[in-house]
């Protein structure tokens, strides 16, 4: 890689020193516990139907789950849960007894898949390379309703993308639920070639009531911000081997329309059905690597944006990706700087997509086409929309490197390419943990970009040829008591990151923040925090385009209730005048009863009128409820009213 100026240096050597950086790594206190669980092999016949009553329960693995680490802090469990683990060489077989005191309060309601955690529920987690940096998910309410996803360290981000098949039953009893699990080994990666498996492993029951308790079988440290680090491990496993699973999921839409010119008198006018057919596949090649392929992906396949308001904004709104082919592994392609944003495929006929992951190494790669080509072309005050009548060819290649102790170093590559366009993105990235609190974050990237002489003389750019470079260095201290933040990002006027979502370029900012907090337990507060952060940025001018800063205190207490005030004291640029932006803003949530969830979000900001660059004062109001009557009705009401 070419820097090409002196003034990214130090964050170059930096990411240097995180890829060299090994040795020391390992020596950083991560687990507080470090037991080793002997998980048995048992040969049993099991209905997996909720009553735990087969012989193989009573000579599994028992654990007792008697710690509530939030809101209390390693505090005893309000309740009793017990777990039994095993496993028979194919599948491993998980079951819990979860108490109450009474049965009329439990939460359960048949959701959506993944979308459980308002409930009752209770599941566990396995960290199959032993490496905390991922662990597989598995948890289900009361009624049966499933939730599995991978849990990402590295991101701090749940990718609910993944989908497994696997079995589990729940049954309410008479003093509590039953839940049994069977996760087929197959759906899991994990290094097969060991004669015996050592994996971290989490078992939690989440029980809302007043509060929403998060209950385990061991202590979670707030004194060190990695969770997966602290998991205690199960050893056994042996000889087992992974599966090369085939998933095809065909689908077909179709749409008919009629209309008519005069609708008291003509007659309706039918057009003919317009069918359309695509599918997805997923292919477990190896334990390490994964092939995903895609035909006519369509949007339609899920559901729609949630709604926002684009008035009086001069950027480019954000709507996240829902198509299963682009969602699953998503993860990979994350890093500080959004250069990977792939709603920017709108059209796509096809795309593959390939992903492996073994002894830290992990290698990512997708290439996809697209029959219309749309991109952000950004800048230091707005964005505009461009839209090519031509096809493009859009990839990305990534490689990330784990190391012991939760850091990762690695690189990335996206092309997209047109006819007399293309826009190619490269460079590196690494987060280094120096501690159990702290985190270092940075990111170094080129960009090249040639525009088609169409968009040169519709937006009257210098020239057809652009390049770029873009850096971004974040500092984290989490710890029991304070959290503290730093970020520096800079990005040139000419970078751009077309296959990404980056609407604003040329400035530099700085951001800086502290947030002290404060536990309680048996009160009717549990968490309450106060802090402030800072922003200001300028363009590479010099000239001031934002500076604010914000007061934050934040409320937690009975009935999951969460409060927090916001107050802002900021001033703005816009057509050379610099405008002031104070606001303040208050949000709240409270769970009424069971099943009812109420929310509010009111702002009050004094504002810029772009379009007619003046002042303006901004009112915002979004009050909502969410309904869970009964078992299966779902719903939820929302309002929103905005007044400049």
């Amino acid at each position: 890689m070419i820097i090409k100026t002196s003034k990214y240096l130090p964050l170059y050597i930096l990411l240097s020193f995180v890829g060299s950086f090994s040795v020391e790594a390992a020596t950083i206190k991560q687990k507080i516990n470090g037991k080793i669980y002997n998980i048995p092999k048992l040969q049993q016949d099991l209905v997996i139907d909720g009553n735990i009553d087969e012989k193989a329960w009573q000579q599994a693995l028992m654990i007792e789950l008697t710690i509530e680490t939030k809101p209390g802090e390693n505090t005893k469990a309000p309740v009793k849960t017990t777990a039994y683990m095993f496993e028979d060489g194919e599948s491993i077989y998980v079951a819990f007894k979860a108490y109450d005191h009474d049965i009329s309060k439990i939460r359960a309601h048949y959701h959506d898949h993944d979308l459980i955690f308002d409930d009752d529920i209770v599941g566990f987690k396995v960290d199959t390379f032993n490496d905390s940096l991922h662990a597989y998910q598995f948890f289900i309410n009361p009624l049966g309703v499933k939730h599995d996803s991978i849990e990402d360290t590295a991101t701090g981000e749940d990718d609910i993308s993944w989908n497994a098949i696997w079995d589990a039953a729940s049954k309410i009893t008479e003093d509590g639920f039953y839940v049994e699990f069977a996760v087929p080994l197959k759906i899991l990666r994990f290094d097969d070639s060991k004669d015996e498996q050592i994996w971290g492993f989490d078992l939690l029951r989440f029980y809302p009531r007043e509060d929403f308790h998060r209950i385990s079988y061991h202590k979670v440290d707030r004194n060190i911000s990695c969770n997966l680090c602290q998991n205690d491990k199960i050893k056994g496993l042996k000889d087992i081997k992974t599966g090369k699973d085939l998933t095809i999921v065909p689908f077909m839409t179709a749409a008919k329309n009629e209309s008519r010119d005069k609708p008291l008198t003509d007659q309706w006018q039918s057009s003919s059905v317009d069918a359309d057919f695509g599918a997805d596949l997923r292919w477990g090649v190896t334990p390490d690597t994964t092939i995903n392929a895609t035909i006519n992906p369509d949007f339609s396949q899920v559901e729609s944006d949630v709604a926002q308001l684009d008035n009086n904004n001069t950027f480019s709104l954000f709507f996240p990706e829902k198509r299963q082919f682009f969602v699953e592994g998503a993860d990979y392609y994350q890093s500080l700087i959004n250069v990977v944003h792939t709603r920017n495929i709108s059209d796509p006929d096809y795309g593959m997509k390939v992903t492996h992951s073994s002894n830290g190494n992990n290698y990512a790669a997708f290439f996809s086409n697209d029959t219309q080509t749309n991109y952000v072309l950004p800048g230091s005050l707005e964005s505009n929309l461009v839209s090519l009548s031509t096809d493009s060819t859009n990839g990305v290649i990534r490689y990330r490197h784990d190391l012991e102790n939760t850091s990762t170093f690695g690189a990335i590559m996206t092309i997209r390419k047109s006819d007399n366009y293309h826009n190619y993105v490269y460079g590196i990235d690494g987060s280094f943990r120096l501690s159990d609190t702290d985190v270092i974050r940075a990111q170094l990237l080129n960009s090249d970009t040639e525009d088609p002489d169409s968009t040169v003389t519709e937006f009257s750019l210098v020239n057809s040829d652009s390049s770029g470079t873009a850096a971004d260095l974040h500092y984290k201290h989490q710890s029991r008591d304070w959290t503290i933040w730093g970020r520096y990002t800079r990005l040139d006027e000419g970078f751009r990151a077309d296959l990404g979502f980056q609407p604003r370029v040329d400035y530099n900012r700085y951001i800086a923040g502290v947030r002290r907090f404060w536990f309680n337990n048996d009160s009717w507060w549990n968490t309450v925090s106060a802090g402030f952060d800072t922003r200001y940025s300028y363009d590479l001018n010099g000239d001031v385009i934002e500076n604010w800063l914000t007061g934050t205190v934040e409320y937690l207490g009975i009935q999951q209730s969460q409060i927090e005030i916001e107050y802002t004291i900021g001033e703005e640029s816009w057509a050379g005048t610099v405008y002031d932006t104070n606001e303040i803003e208050v949000s709240g949530k409270v769970t009424i009863v069971s099943g009812v969830v109420t929310k509010l979000n009111a702002s009050y900001k004094d504002t810029i009128d772009y379009v007619n660059a003046k002042a303006g004062e901004l009112f915002s109001i979004s009050p909502s409820v969410t309904l869970n009557l009964g078992q299966h009705f779902q719903t939820e009401i929302q309002y929103t009213q905005q007044k400049m």
